[in-house]
C-alpha cells in the first residue's frame, strides 16, 4: 500500500474507492511484471 500512498499519509483517511483503484492498479502492475494474461475482475458492487 506505502508505494500508492505517500509515508506520512494516514491510511485512515484512505475510501473505499480509493483502495479498491490501488487494488486494481496493483494486481496490473504484478500481471503486467510476470507477463500474464490480464484476468476477468468481477466487481464486487
Amino acid at each position: 500500500m506505502r508505494q500508492y500512498f505517500p509515508k506520512g499519509m494516514a491510511l485512515t483517511d484512505i475510501t473505499e474507492e480509493q483502495v479498491q483503484e490501488t487494488v486494481e492498479r496493483s494486481t496490473t502492475d504484478l500481471e503486467k511484471y510476470l507477463d500474464l494474461e490480464p484476468r476477468m475482475r468481477y466487481s464486487l458492487r
